[in-house]
């Protein structure tokens, strides 16, 4: 029975160092609690700084128009195009169902950059917008 208690003690001090290892892993990759210090991966580019995406925002004179430009810069066409907000099941799917949603991480940060340069446009004007934009890349 001591051998047992003793083979996992070993083990839990094992699990301890690789747990140590991978949180100054995870603090080499993100430095900073703060949002905008975040680094988004970005399938069809770079990766970018929330931060960044905010001071580009601001250079936007209107809302709707800071949508479109996130919408752009965090999603490729076809993602616009083939994708829905929420890839919930609604009257318009038909028989082959929901189009798969947007990166819902990506989408929040379009959001809350939004939301923060623009505090009066609210979360049904973004929505719709993003919708209207959709319906023009699948018409084309």
């Amino acid at each position: 029975m001591t051998k047992d208690v003793e083979d996992l003690k070993s083990e839990v001090k094992k699990l301890r160092r690789r747990l140590r290892a991978l949180e100054k892993t995870e603090q080499k990759k993100y430095p900073s609690n703060d949002p905008n210090e975040e680094v988004l991966e970005i399938p069809h580019g770079e990766p970018i700084k929330v931060a960044e995406l905010t001071i580009a925002t601001r250079k936007c004179l209107k809302a709707p128009e800071a949508v479109v430009f996130l919408l752009n810069a965090l999603f490729s066409k076809t993602e616009i195009k083939n994708c829905s907000i929420s890839g919930k099941k609604t009257v318009k799917c038909g028989e082959e169902g929901p189009r798969p949603p947007l990166d819902q991480v990506r989408f929040r940060v379009l959001e809350r950059v939004v939301f923060e340069v623009f505090p009066n446009f609210t979360r049904k004007e973004v929505r719709e917008k993003i919708q209207n934009i959709q319906k023009v890349e699948r018409k084309r």
